[in-house]
């Protein structure tokens, strides 16, 4: 059964990089991996938080947005066990765009995510054209996003309140 819920988006801004680096364990790495992959990651991690938008298009669209080179999708891994993902955003000329960021539901409360969200955001911070980056999260998403992002320095710049239908 389907029902409409509201929900708000808050749009967020970090206009100066960070100067702390946080070290992630000895035992993780991060790795590019291929736009085929998306999809699967998308599902996973934003399954909880009603992550549909790229669902209700073709895989092939998807695909090839996310193949584009200024577009990398970024795993954290142990142990070859998936952790958490992020996808970077470089197409804009006016800065960088965290597009995604999320833990995998069994990562989450391990300590793990302020540590890779700390990587993501110099690796935005590394290649943006501008000195801008930006993100945004909802009141779908996990409750600690918004405490996270804004902890980490990005400070929001509007919301919009929206409905949709969720299962």
């Amino acid at each position: 059964m389907t029902r409409e819920v509201e929900y708000v988006v808050t749009d967020l801004e970090m206009r100066t990089r960070p100067a702390e680096r946080l070290a992630l364990p000895d035992d993780t790495r991060i790795g590019e991996v291929g736009a085929d992959q998306f999809l699967r990651l998308y599902r996973t991690v934003g399954g909880p938080y009603e992550w549909t938008d790229w669902l209700a298009r073709p895989a092939a669209e998807a695909e090839a947005h996310y193949a584009h080179p200024d577009r990398p999708i970024y795993v954290l891994m142990r142990d070859g066990r998936e952790l958490g993902f992020c996808v970077l955003d470089f197409v804009y000329d006016d800065g960088a765009d965290l597009a995604y960021f999320g833990m995998m539901p069994d990562a989450v409360g391990q300590g793990l995510g302020k540590p890779f969200l700390n990587w993501a955001i110099h690796q935005l911070w590394d290649r943006a054209t501008a000195p801008l980056v930006t993100v945004n999260t909802c009141t779908l998403d996990h409750p600690s996003a918004l405490p996270l992002y804004q902890k980490m320095g990005f400070v929001p710049v509007g919301t919009d309140t929206r409905r949709r239908m969720i299962a």
